[in-house]
């Protein structure tokens, strides 16, 4: 249950962020590649102070590093595609679309021996239930549809290697910290000569720099609540509120039709999350 509430607070965090970095897109004020690096910035540094704050407390393992070099790769693969989806795709379609990722980690737990008991598993269901109903209702937006899909499935990929990562080997401070680090110079190169921005003069922003400290937020809350919890539970959860905010913001902030479909999908939504809490 702790696990879940973390990631009630992280989500929100997250969704605020992303929806001040979409409207910076939109306005062109920032490329997709900035608006990574100005939200990677601030918890990269977090998770360094961390980590020198907490280093006789750490655990790293060498054995980790073929692990980490795969993921690495993998999420500047997911983050690129990610960031395009968030450009591109409407709040709650990317929402909804990336609660596929929950079917895809339940077999990874299944796989690395997690137990569940049928209340858990039925949780999920209702889940995708939800994802169901809204293709059937015509719910979602084709635009960025499938740019969310691809997203959905590599994350559903990095997260299991990082959970693995932090059961096995690592602690989460350091694992975070070295992927982060990595993809803060990613993010900084493919703005600098893809879009030819400077990402770092653009972190210097007022509003960029808000944007960067409620990123940070979320990010540190949600990395530590998949400790508490297996990593298909931790995801739903995550999925599941990331969804609740994302029609939120939708319909506030981007005026995105089909609200009441939604509002169903979210009701099912919100009961696979109470299953899951269980």
């Amino acid at each position: 249950m702790f696990g879940v509430l973390l990631m009630l607070a992280g989500t929100f965090f997250e969704e605020l962020s992303t929806s001040i970095g979409k409207i910076g897109i939109r306005r062109h004020l920032e490329s997709p590649f900035s608006f990574g690096f100005i939200n990677s910035s601030l918890v990269t540094i977090a998770f360094i102070v961390i980590l020198v704050i907490r280093r006789n407390g750490l655990v790293f393992s060498s054995a980790s590093l073929p692990l980490l070099a795969i993921r690495v790769v993998l999420e500047m693969l997911t983050a690129s595609v990610t960031l395009h989806a968030i450009a591109k795709a409407d709040r709650s379609t990317y929402g909804f679309l990336r609660t596929l990722t929950i079917p895809l980690i339940l077999v990874y737990d299944l796989v690395l021996a997690y137990k569940f008991d049928y209340l858990q598993l039925l949780g999920v269901a209702f889940i995708v239930v939800a994802l169901l109903f809204l293709f059937m209702n015509h719910g979602l937006s084709r635009k960025g549809a499938a740019l969310s899909l691809l997203s959905a499935f590599l994350a559903s990929l990095t997260i299991s290697i990082y959970k693995y990562s932090i059961t096995n080997y690592n602690s989460p401070e350091i694992d975070q910290s070295i992927v982060n680090f990595f993809l803060l110079v990613f993010f900084f190169v493919m703005a600098k000569y893809v879009y030819k921005e400077d990402a770092v003069k653009a972190f210097w922003h007022r509003r960029s720099l808000g944007q960067s400290m409620i990123a940070a937020l979320g990010s540190l809350v949600e990395s530590y609540a998949y400790l508490f919890a297996p990593a298909s539970v931790i995801v739903a959860a995550k999925r599941s509120l990331a969804v609740f905010w994302s029609v939120l913001s939708g319909k506030v902030a981007f005026h995105e039709r089909k609200l009441a479909i939604k509002l169903i999908a979210l009701f099912l939504c919100a009961v696979g999350l109470s299953l899951l809490a269980m």
